[in-house]
């Protein structure tokens, strides 16, 4: 299986170590090529995790980069986590992926917060061999005080998603 992972050098790092470490293939797209290469020395299989620096608020070489990765092997889940300035970016990437992928592939698209709100939650359209989940992240109450998710218990979180029948999952709590 091949997975790509969009923002898995930062809160989705572990993740992909994760997913690299039970002997998947996976291609992590990320901004920041210092953190991208210390993902990959720390992968249990190298050979098995490639990086690719791109941002995706450049959606022309952004979209460039992901169509070379899916011509050079078919992608059977692709892992995203695009802020609202990437949304035309990420509806480019599920466009490409639909005339491309001759087999069924699955998008996990991993939200902030305010995708709790119905009116806020922004979903691309996919093609019909597409599965579309959604992992919306919220916060955790310790004592009498709101904290954030660590980039653990989202890697954690997602990687329970990704293997969950549900269409949607929350890490943490979305609502005050």
């Amino acid at each position: 299986m091949h997975i790509l992972i969009i923002g898995g050098s930062g809160m989705l790092k572990e993740l992909a170590l994760k997913l690299n470490k039970e002997g998947q293939t996976v291609s992590v797209i990320g901004r920041n090529l210092t953190k991208l290469k210390r993902v990959q020395e720390q992968a249990e299989h190298p050979a098995k995790l490639h990086i690719i620096s791109a941002d995706y608020t450049n959606a022309e070489y952004f979209i460039n980069k992901v169509s070379k990765i899916s011509g050079q092997r078919p992608v059977q889940k692709v892992v995203a986590w695009f802020h609202e300035t990437g949304y035309h970016t990420l509806q480019e990437m599920c466009n490409l992926f639909s005339s491309v992928q001759r087999r069924e592939w699955e998008l996990i698209h991993v939200k902030g917060s305010r995708a709790g709100n119905p009116a806020q939650n922004f979903s691309p359209k996919t093609g019909l061999l597409c599965t579309y989940k959604q992992v919306i992240l919220g916060h955790v109450m310790e004592k009498d005080h709101m904290r954030w998710l660590t980039h653990s218990e989202i890697s954690s979180g997602v990687y329970e998603a990704m293997h969950s029948p549900r269409a949607t999952s929350n890490i943490g709590r979305v609502n005050p």
